[in-house]
């Protein structure tokens, strides 16, 4: 893997060698799974990203989750652009976001956390949700490019689809892990790499593209996972959707994973247990 002189230092070998460690010691507290969360699990570890559904991930409230998803998204809707540096994605911004505590409450249930704790062999940190919608305007730049995610060595983004996605929309796609680039690339601005920098490692077999129907839902390991939004066609349609984002809670950009809404007391009166609250804080 590479990443440019512009992003973050990561620590030293010193670092994982003491996070390997952590994972060892920390495997004998992980929560125990079902066969079909454990299978997720195993799915992230041999390819880097599972694909299902709302239907069949079954997180309780879900129907809420979505309400308060698809009303940020009718918020942004007639915005042209989002910021200077991703002008082609209109993000809601997290102060937007503190009033939504169904969809907040949502990426914290005990189940998601289960399946990211064992995936990561580390006491997971919630980063929060981040609604996007991704224009389509044919341009390809920033994270529609080739890159790996750098807040952490191991990240999972649990992705939502709020808009039906085509391949002309734009869908989330990934090289699968064994087929991945193992030889250093060039450096490129921003952490970026070319389709024909690309296309000298790796196959378009080996490149999965995550079309589906509102409710599909990606879970990836976008640190270690070669990924990008695909450009979309202009005028297609734009992509909607939701990231919601998990790391360890001793990343190694912790100054790049600030927390994406307000606190804990922004989640209404929900009752949290011990895990829930862990995870919203850096240690």
């Amino acid at each position: 893997m590479f990443f440019s002189s512009e992003l973050p230092k990561l620590k030293t070998w010193g670092h994982e060698f003491l996070l390997n460690i952590r994972r060892q010691w920390h495997g004998f507290k992980l929560p125990e799974l079902s066969a079909e969360d454990q299978e997720i699990v195993n799915t992230l570890r041999s390819d880097g990203a599972y694909i299902t559904n709302l239907k069949e991930l079954n997180i309780p409230d879900t129907a809420k989750m979505l309400a308060e998803a698809d009303k940020l998204q009718n918020e942004i809707s007639n915005q042209n652009s989002g910021t200077d540096t991703k002008s082609y994605l209109v993000p809601v911004l997290p102060k937007t976001i503190n009033g939504c505590p169904d969809l907040l409450i949502w990426g914290l249930h005990e189940r998601l956390l289960a399946i990211v704790e064992n995936y990561l062999s580390l006491p997971v940190y919630y980063q929060g949700p981040l609604v996007r919608r991704d224009i389509s305007d044919g341009v390809q730049s920033g994270t529609r490019h080739w890159h790996l995610d750098f807040e952490d060595n191991r990240m999972v983004k649990v992705i939502v689809y709020l808009s039906d996605v085509k391949q002309k929309n734009g869908p989330f796609e990934y090289i699968e892990k064994k087929h991945g680039p193992v030889a250093s690339l060039p450096e490129y601005k921003n952490g970026r790499v070319m389709d024909a920098e690309m296309d000298k490692y790796v196959s378009t077999d080996c490149k999965v593209s995550c079309t589906g129907n509102r409710g599909t839902v990606l879970i990836a390991d976008t640190a270690t996972l070669w990924h990008r939004g695909a450009t979309p066609e202009p005028g297609a349609g734009d992509r909607k959707a939701t990231f919601f984002t998990y790391m360890s809670t001793t990343p190694r950009a912790p100054e790049h994973s600030g927390q994406m809404f307000g606190g804990v007391h922004l989640l209404g009166g929900n009752r949290l247990s011990i895990r829930q609250i862990n995870a919203l804080n850096l240690q």
